[in-house]
């Protein structure tokens, strides 16, 4: 008997692509996932960044619509599966931040995103931050783990695999769609690290002069008890390519 998983994340809604979350809402209906892990940055936030993209007059009303259209589909994905874990990404994060700096108790309503994401989804929340520095983490099995990030850079799969203990990792944040296998010397199970791509926009205006290396993926996993199949998913031209 085998599962799968859907593993999606980095919308950076409202500067999401309209075809990459298109494609991804078909792949979902088609594959049936028993769980969808969202890797993060699914909300952009932009307005409570320290360097925001535009002016924001009125970041109440600007989260609410951003937030009402990243509900939509959550919802559209929660008809496809059983269960939605939705990993809080650095961009979401920027909010707690906000909040901190400011104590704006005009936005107190809005405030919690987990709340309104669990309320209106039923989505499981998995904080960006632990009760330690250390960036929380998703155990999705015995073998594999799912993360927003460890790292960025080029290096980033092989950072992932030096941190994760031995376990698979599948993570966000990068906005490439990347995979590398290790083997083992003592045997046993390979350790892959995975990276799901993006769903946003490849080239968002405020990056115009910045040519991107961002690709728009997600990553299924095929699972049965004693091992795993991690198939990163490219998503062009409005298709998932599996």
């Amino acid at each position: 008997m085998s599962s799968t998983r859907l593993f999606i994340g980095d919308a950076h809604i409202p500067y999401h692509s309209h075809s990459a979350m298109d494609a991804v809402l078909r792949l979902a209906a088609r594959t049936r996932p028993a769980e969808i892990v969202i890797l993060g940055d699914w909300l952009d936030c932009n307005q409570f960044s320290q360097h925001p993209k535009t002016l924001h007059e009125d970041r109440d009303r600007e989260l609410k619509r951003d937030l009402e259209l990243a509900v939509d589909y959550l919802s559209e994905l929660r008809k496809c599966c059983k269960r939605i874990v939705y990993l809080e990404g650095n961009h979401e994060y920027r909010l707690n931040r906000w909040l901190a700096r400011h104590e704006a108790a005009s936005i107190a309503r809005f405030v919690s995103l987990e709340e309104h994401l669990k309320d209106t989804v039923g989505v499981e929340w998995i904080p960006y931050r632990a009760n330690t520095k250390r960036r929380a983490l998703y155990r999705v099995n015995s073998r594999t783990i799912a993360v927003h990030a460890w790292s960025e850079g080029v290096m980033a799969p092989w950072t992932h695999i030096r941190n994760s203990c031995g376990n698979s990792v599948i993570y966000g944040h990068t906005h490439r769609l990347e995979m590398i296998c290790q083997g083992r010397v003592t045997g046993g199970h390979p350790i892959t690290a995975a990276s799901a791509g993006c769903l946003c926009s490849l080239q968002p205006w405020w990056a115009s002069g910045k040519p991107t290396n961002w690709v728009h993926g997600a990553v299924l996993m095929r699972e049965t008890k004693r091992a795993e199949q991690i198939i990163p998913v490219l998503i062009q031209k409005g298709e998932a390519i599996v």
